[in-house]
């Protein structure tokens, strides 16, 4: 801001000041367009404030305080402390300068006669503020010059202006600037809301804002006396007295991990896709779930984010950014891959555990729904190759790099708002788009299914068949105290949550919060697209009762088989490497290949010669890679893996 004394003239005139001088002398609507706050606030959608911080370590100074939002008890205690005769004077008052130019030639104890007028002067301008080699006071030369300027202010300027450029701007105590940041800093109040105690401790802390408490409450008790409210002087006090523990807080702290995250400049009003209701309601439950915890909500129609807590109370790390193994949180996406390649259909039977001895079938359908590993698996094995990496990376969920035959869903990690857009993915047909904070953002797009095979996949998840639940839950908790990782969805929204293991389970929390979000209107609910089909469905062996199923057109059946059952190979594992080094020391050392399950007339052979018959086959290893395969009864083969030895 630019000062005034360069605008005084070179001399001290009687009371004339040059017209150069005027036209550079700042406007009020410089001054205030130029005030910058030391707070940057986040706002959601509609404006409301979500959370603030501090971004300007020298000050703390709150947005510009129009003079209409001035509680009247402030004003009346400002002008009876500081000047009284504010709206006759024309910038100086003569009268009470003159008493202080005498009293402070002839007596020891100072007095000042600073209009309000003359104060604004002096703190817009840094030459005309008092001197520390002049015991912090103002010389003769400051305080003319002060007056000029004051006179000069009250020329250009409306009284209103300068009253309220003064307040914005005044110290009050400490780091507190301007009558926004004090009446918060230490009261909790907004300059509206003030009463006449407080307001009274205010108009005293200008004239010395870093007095001692003892002495701002015996100042502010003489005050509210001399305005005819002595009965407020032992609440003034007691105000006074708590100041040394005043403590300067956010006036908002709904989101404040998402704040410290995107705001960068003070004074900066950043505005977001967040909306206040559901912000609060999220973070009202996740306390109410207890231990530490995260949780995003999306908007399943715009990808937008409507809800993000790192944590309950607002302190820690930021939960919603930790990446963390997902697990079973991937099988929606693993058999919806699978129905997009054809392999299988809602109806087609699995095994619940391949290595059992006996099959115990159920339908792809029932295996998703309770989230089941073994079918999963299967699923994932007969993809085609690197597909569910390539599909997870595209949407930003990364694949960890792990020894080799480690399935994909071992491997997959991602964050919350990661899972959130996943599954937003699902609900919303299949288009997968990054979320968004910030309503300008460009959000990355791709296509995660087909919207055929998304809707299979959601109405797989809702459990239901041609008709049913609108809502799916799905993830689970680490131990049986609770906690972990889940999302619930319906067509509207998408919760992803994330709960230690002392907490409420997660996958509670998260379906509690859908159903309470507040919502403009209800979710739409899931149409099924032109390319899926409604068919009776019956099961072979009948482990299911007949259903009325949805299929990708031209997929449909009305008698779900099992398939034969296939012996595999259990050991080793696809792409392992072998480590038989101990075989040097030990000649009767062998390597053990099992099948399950364990079916008569099953034989082995290694690199194409036969090695033995039976469920179980011993080798002592030479270095070098291996291709192992099991045959049936017919000779035919039935499995086949390859890996790796280091040995002899």
């Amino acid at each position: 801001m630019r000062g005034i004394r360069p605008w005084l003239g070179a001399g001290l005139l009687a009371l004339g000041l040059t017209a150069q001088a005027a036209q550079t002398l700042p406007s009020f609507e410089q001054v205030r367009d130029e005030h910058g706050a030391s707070e940057a606030r986040l706002v959601d959608r509609h404006g409301e404030p979500l959370a603030e911080i501090r971004l300007d370590p020298t000050r703390r100074r709150l947005e510009w305080m129009p003079l209409a939002a001035l509680s009247p008890a402030m004003k009346e205690a400002l002008l009876a402390a500081e000047d009284r005769r504010f709206y006759q004077h024309a910038g100086v008052d003569w009268r009470a300068f003159a008493a202080a130019v005498w009293q402070n030639l002839w007596y020891d104890r100072a007095r000042g006669a600073s209009t309000l007028s003359m104060q604004l002067a002096g703190l817009l301008d840094p030459a005309l503020r008092p001197i520390a080699g002049h015991g912090g006071r103002r010389t003769l030369g400051q305080k003319w010059d002060q007056a000029l300027a004051a006179t000069e202010l009250e020329r250009l300027w409306s009284k209103a202006q300068i009253l309220e450029a003064y307040l914005n701007l005044a110290p009050f105590r400490g780091e507190l600037e301007g009558l926004p940041a004090a009446a918060w800093g230490l009261f909790r109040r907004g300059p509206g809301e003030l009463s006449r105690p407080e307001a009274a401790i205010l108009a005293v802390l200008l004239r010395g804002p870093n007095a001692a408490p003892g002495l701002v409450g015996r100042r502010a008790c003489a005050l509210v006396r001399r305005l005819g409210e002595a009965g407020a002087c032992p609440l003034a006090e007691g105000l006074a007295r708590s100041l040394a523990q005043a403590r300067f807080e956010p006036r908002w702290a709904l989101a404040p991990h998402l704040a410290r995250a995107l705001l960068s400049r003070p004074g900066e009003v950043l505005p977001t896709t967040l909306d206040r209701a559901t912000q609060a309601l999220a973070r009202a439950r996740l306390a109410e779930a207890g231990g530490r915890g995260g949780l995003v909500v999306v908007d399943n129609a715009s990808g937008q984010v409507l809800a993000h807590l790192g944590s309950a109370d607002g302190s820690g790390p930021d939960e919603t950014r930790a990446r963390r193994p997902l697990g079973g949180l991937i099988q929606p996406l693993v058999h919806g891959l699978a129905l997009e390649q054809r392999l299988v259909t809602p109806a087609s039977l699995l095994e619940a555990d391949p290595a059992a001895d006996s099959p115990r079938w159920l339908s792809v359908r029932t295996a998703l729904l309770l989230a089941l590993p073994g079918p999963a698996s299967q699923l994932a094995a007969r993809l085609a190759p690197g597909v569910l990496e390539e599909r997870l990376r595209l949407i930003g969920l990364g694949v960890e790099s792990l020894p080799a035959g480690t399935p994909v869903e071992a491997r997959a990690m991602g964050d919350l708002p990661g899972l959130a857009g996943l599954f937003r993915g699902l609900a919303a047909g299949g288009q997968w788009q990054s979320p968004q904070w910030q309503m300008d953002q460009a959000p990355a797009a791709a296509r995660l299914l087909r919207p055929e095979t998304a809707f299979l996949v959601t109405q797989m998840l809702a459990g239901a068949g041609e008709a049913g639940p609108e809502v799916a839950v799905y993830g689970g908790g680490p131990s049986a105290s609770g906690g972990g990782l889940a999302v619930a969805f319906d067509s509207g929204a998408s919760v992803a949550v994330w709960l230690d293991s002392g907490a409420e389970p997660a996958q509670s929390l998260a379906r509690r919060l859908l159903a309470e979000l507040p919502r403009a209107m209800p979710a739409p609910g899931w149409r099924p697209p032109s390319g899926v089909v409604a068919y009776q469905v019956a099961f072979d062996p009948p482990v299911e009762p007949p259903r009325r199923e949805w299929f990708l057109r031209g997929t449909e059946l009305s008698l779900a088989v099992a398939p034969g059952r296939r012996p595999l190979i259990r050991w080793p594992t696809p792409g392992l490497l072998v480590d038989a080094r101990a075989a040097l020391a030990d000649p009767a050392y062998q390597l053990r290949f099992e099948a399950r399950p364990a079916l008569p007339g099953l034989a082995w052979r290694l690199n194409g010669r036969p090695l033995g018959s039976g469920p179980q086959a011993g080798w002592r290893p030479e270095a070098g890679l291996v291709s192992l395969e099991l045959l049936g009864p017919d000779g035919a083969v039935v499995d086949r893996v390859e890996f790796a030895v280091r040995g002899p």
